[in-house]
């Protein structure tokens, strides 16, 4: 509640300064002679960079309190909220029109910025795990890649189980193994194996990244060459994952699928290797076996015929 309340009050303080900058502006334009028009403009460019500060919502009030600041200072009767000249309602509807869709362009402005930025976060990101994938090898490294990549991505507890020999081994940070949903898998499967626990508590700046245990969980299957080699657990305290948080997960999932196709295609080819190093093996041995019985029978079979004739 206070980390909200925080901003709340730093933006009111912003708002309240730059309306009280533009009134004072206004009045010393106003005593100078200048036009109303100008002194609109001032009070409009205080909304405009209240909406571009504060937000939506802090830009629609400014923009009302804008309206009521401009009849009470600069409208005869001054100081006062009555309007005796009609043609002043006009100008404040106006100007609160004008004061509303600058707030709501220039929040648009700043959600588009905001949503292209990370979109080129998450790019990078997915260009740096493809490049990490490339360079790991191994099970364990490949699937600790995995992790620490969605991790950084979603920042919640992140999870794999693996199916190898009838068994279900899991992989994951620490906040998943203390979850209430890895106990329930516990009780269920009391058979599984911790392959790799993660110690990832903390963010760069020192601040505690725990996660409260709760039981919300979303599964991704994870598929090599059309087998179900694992799944992907996501949990999550929130309702849902958004649908672009979905299509990154599906995206770096997928990249985890190939790289770990890449390291049973590798395995069975060093299996293959091996295999075909121990069949030379046994065959030099087979024929040295051979080679050897063969020169002492050949000396023999002549000592035998000398003496025979």
């Amino acid at each position: 509640m206070k980390h909200r309340t925080r901003p709340a009050l730093k933006n009111l303080g912003f708002c309240v300064i730059l309306l009280a900058v533009s009134a004072g502006l206004g009045l010393l334009f106003y005593s100078i002679g200048f036009g109303e028009a100008n002194i609109i403009m001032v009070i409009l460019l205080a909304v405009l960079l209240i909406s571009v500060s504060c937000g939506r919502t802090v830009g629609i009030a400014a923009s009302f309190v804008s309206v009521v600041l401009f009849n009470y200072l600069f409208t005869k009767p001054r100081f006062t909220l009555v309007v005796h000249d009609t043609q002043y309602i006009i100008t404040f509807m106006v100007m609160f029109i004008v004061a509303l869709i600058t707030s709501e362009l220039t929040n648009r402005m700043k959600r588009e910025a905001k949503e292209s930025k990370t979109r080129a976060q998450n790019l990078e990101l997915l260009y740096r795990t493809s490049k990490n994938f490339l360079k790991k090898s191994g099970t364990a490294e490949v699937v600790n890649t995995f992790i620490k990549s969605m991790y950084e991505l979603l920042g919640i507890p992140i999870g794999i189980a693996l199916y190898q020999n009838g068994t279900s081994h899991y992989y994951g940070v620490s906040d998943f193994f203390d979850s209430k949903y890895f106990r329930t898998v516990q009780k269920e499967q009391p058979h599984i194996e911790i392959e790799s626990l993660l110690k990832i508590t903390k963010n760069s700046d020192g601040t505690s990244t725990d996660i409260v245990s709760h039981s919300e969980a979303y599964e991704f299957p994870l598929k090599n060459s059309n087998t179900l080699i694992g799944t992907l657990i996501v949990l999550n305290e929130e309702a849902a994952l958004e649908p672009e948080q979905r299509g990154l997960v599906e995206a770096v999932s997928a990249q985890f699928n190939l790289a770990f196709d890449r390291e049973v295609l590798s395995k069975r080819q060093e299996d293959t290797r091996m295999e075909m190093e121990r069949e030379r093996l046994r065959s030099d041995l087979l024929r040295s076996i051979s080679h050897d019985l063969r020169t002492p029978l050949t000396s023999i079979t002549g000592a035998s015929t000398t003496l025979l004739f």
